[in-house]
């Protein structure tokens, strides 16, 4: 209902305008660098009065933070794979800004939770900390991913007992995000997780710590179950093969440890479908 609060704030507008913008771009590729110049500058002009009204958020102002919030992360992804004039940005990159949108939205939901949830945008997003359904189980294949995804984290003698805890948290909550999936929520798993995670996840990336990379590798074959939603159609399989880079140039070890992932991208890639207008 992004409308509805466009009426009365004119930055939601905006947002909604970037994205149809950045929609055009993608439909209309011979007309696309007049329509992602349109995209940047309505995204700039979002930009400027979402960062004012994070610093007031208030029971009236929530409802429009979080329609933006959402609104960003498709703009961040969907211009992330470049266009007329735009060189693409990094995976990585991409990534850390969605780790910083992640804290926007937490502090938005951690202050008018009540609000937000019982409201028109209550089914876009889970709250940080949602329970996983009970009967949500993951794949044989997931699950032994995930199992030894924390098994390398947990065995680790490299990093100090905070970062661990960190390391391993995020892992959990990844776990839980692939459960929601498979309950069909592909849209709130991919886009919680950043939401989720602790803070110092952002710091870690930032410090290119290997076993971070590895954890969003995963987050990658999470993010390829919207691989056919044109917004962020090659993002997963982007980060999954950049970060197995990054990884294995730092050691030939992390070879086998990415290789689930990177299996998934070529799968994914080689079965893709038409891609979806939304």
């Amino acid at each position: 209902m992004p409308f509805r609060d466009g009426l009365t704030y004119a930055f939601v507008l905006d947002a909604v305008l970037a994205v149809a913008a950045l929609h055009k771009a993608y439909m209309e590729p011979e007309d696309g660098k007049k329509y992602m110049s349109a995209c940047l500058y309505y995204q700039n002009e979002c930009l400027y009065a979402f960062q004012e009204q994070l610093s007031i958020i208030n029971q009236d102002n929530c409802h429009a933070i979080f329609a933006v919030s959402a609104l960003v992360h498709v703009l961040n992804i969907g211009i992330s794979r470049g266009g007329p004039s735009l060189a693409p940005t990094p995976p990585i990159e991409t990534l850390a800004v969605q780790l910083t949108l992640g804290r926007g939205i937490k502090a938005v939901l951690e202050t008018t939770w009540d609000t937000v949830s019982s409201a028109h945008y209550k089914d876009v997003f889970r709250a940080p900390g949602a329970d996983t359904p009970s009967d949500a189980v993951n794949t044989p294949e997931v699950a032994y991913a995930m199992d030894e995804l924390k098994r390398c984290v947990t065995n680790s003698d490299t990093t100090s007992a905070t970062t661990k805890d960190v390391l391993v948290s995020s892992v959990e909550i990844l776990e839980g995000a692939f459960k929601h999936v498979e309950q069909g929520e592909d849209f709130n798993a991919v886009t919680a997780w950043p939401v989720m995670v602790n803070d110092n996840v952002s710091e870690l990336l930032e410090k290119r710590d290997p076993l971070m990379m590895l954890i969003c590798i995963h987050y990658g074959v999470l993010c390829l179950h919207l691989h056919n939603r044109w917004w962020a159609h090659n993002f997963g399989c982007r980060l999954i093969w950049d970060l197995s880079e990054l990884l294995h140039a730092l050691d030939a070890s992390w070879l086998p440890l990415t290789s689930w992932a990177r299996s998934r991208a070529a799968s994914v890639r080689a079965a893709s479908t038409q891609v979806q207008l939304w």
